[in-house]
C-alpha cells in the first residue's frame, strides 16, 4: 500500500534497512541522531521481520525521536523491499541509504547536503573508509578534491569503477529523481548496482566529494565465496549485463566494457580460492559471459580501452590460463 506524503519540512530522509543486526542497529542510529544537521533529518528504519532484537533495539534508540519511522514488515522480503518501502516513505528533498552495521561521521549528511544545494547535483557521492575490529583504513578509489560531472559523463563515471562505484550508501540523491525508481527484487547480487545504473543514467549532474562521509564495516573473507557457493555469481553477472540497456554514448560503452573487463578479472582472482569441483563451474560461466560480451583484445583495441583496462584483460587472461591448469 502506498504511502501518504504529507507536507512537512524535511531536508534529508535516510533510509535504514534492518534484518538481524542486533549488535550493530544502536551504533549506527545513534550516529544519525548525532549529525550536526538542523534543515530537518527524517530517519526511516525497515525492519524486515527480524527474528533478532533488531526491533527492539530500533524501538528503544529511537523512542523519543519525532523525526523517525520504524516500519515493521510482516514477512521477510530481502534487502530490496526494504529499500523500496523506505524510498516509497520518504519525505526529504533528498535520500541516503545506510546500512545498519555501518554508520556516519556526524558531519556527513551537513556535507553531502551543502554540496547538493549548492552545485543544484541530482547525486552527490563522499569518501568512505572501511574497518573492522581490528584497523580501520580509507577506501582506494577516495578522492583528494571535488569532482564534476554532467550528461552523460554522470554514467560514464559510474561504469568507470574509479571514482564511483555502485553501491547506493555514500551517496545523496535527489528524491525528484529516485522516487519513481526500485531495488529490483529477487536479485541475489548486485542488485545495487542495476538501481544506481539507472539513477545515474537520468542524472544530469554528479558532485563527487573528497571528504569523508560514510564508514563501511568489513566483515569476514569468508563472505566472498559464499557467492560461489550459492550461484549468486550468476546473478552478479546478470546485473553486470543488465546494465547495457543504459549506454547511450560511445564513451558509456567504453567505460561499461571496462566494468566487464573488471569484473571477470575479479571474478577469475576470487576463483583462486574455492574448491576446483566448483571452480569448473565458475570458470565455464566467466568464458561463457566473455563471449556473449565479445570481450577480447581486439574488441578492447576497436573501442580505445584505456592502457588499465588493456592491463586487466591481459590479466585476467593469465589467471584463467593458470587455473585451467589445476
Amino acid at each position: 500500500m502506498p504511502h501518504t506524503k504529507p507536507a512537512i519540512n524535511c531536508a534529508v530522509s535516510i533510509v535504514i534497512p534492518v534484518y538481524n543486526v542486533g549488535c550493530y542497529i544502536e551504533e549506527c542510529l545513534n550516529s544519525l541522531l548525532q549529525q550536526q544537521f538542523e534543515l530537518g533529518l527524517e530517519i526511516i528504519v525497515v525492519d524486515d521481520c527480524s527474528s533478532d532484537d533488531s526491533l527492539a533495539k530500533a524501538r528503544h534508540t529511537l523512542k523519543h525521536q519525532s523525526n523517525c519511522k520504524i516500519i515493521a514488515l510482516p514477512q521477510n522480503s530481502g534487502c530490496a523491499h526494504a529499500r523500496n518501502t523506505g524510498l516509497e516513505a520518504a519525505l526529504g528533498d533528498y535520500i541516503a541509504f545506510v546500512d545498519p552495521d555501518d554508520h556516519l561521521p556526524e558531519n556527513a549528511v551537513s556535507l553531502l547536503y551543502r554540496a547538493a544545494t549548492k552545485h543544484g547535483a541530482d547525486i552527490v557521492k563522499g569518501g568512505h573508509t572501511l574497518f573492522s575490529d581490528e584497523k580501520q583504513s580509507l577506501a582506494g578509489q577516495n578522492t583528494d578534491k571535488a569532482h564534476y560531472f554532467k550528461g552523460p559523463a554522470v554514467l560514464s563515471n559510474l561504469f568507470a569503477h574509479e571514482l564511483v562505484r555502485g553501491h547506493p550508501w555514500g551517496k545523496l540523491f535527489r528524491r525528484q529523481l529516485i522516487e519513481k525508481l526500485r531495488f529490483p527484487a529477487g536479485v541475489t547480487m548486485a542488485e545495487d548496482l542495476i538501481f544506481c545504473a539507472e539513477a545515474f543514467s537520468q542524472a544530469k549532474d554528479l558532485v563527487v566529494l573528497p571528504d569523508i562521509v560514510y564508514h563501511y564495516r568489513l566483515h569476514s573473507s569468508s563472505c566472498t565465496g559464499n557467492k560461489y557457493h550459492n550461484g549468486a555469481y550468476n546473478a552478479w553477472l546478470d546485473s553486470i549485463e543488465s546494465c547495457a540497456r543504459f549506454i547511450t554514448t560511445p564513451e558509456q560503452k567504453r567505460q561499461y566494457q571496462s566494468l566487464q573487463v573488471r569484473t571477470l578479472l575479479q571474478m577469475a582472482k576470487e576463483s583462486r580460492d574455492i574448491a576446483p569441483g566448483m571452480r569448473s563451474d565458475v570458470l565455464a560461466a566467466m568464458v561463457k559471459r566473455q563471449q556473449d560480451w565479445q570481450i577480447n583484445l581486439l574488441s578492447l583495441l576497436t573501442a580505445r580501452a584505456t592502457l588499465p583496462s588493456l592491463f586487466r584483460y591481459q590479466r585476467y587472461c593469465s589467471v584463467l590460463r593458470k587455473l585451467k591448469k589445476t
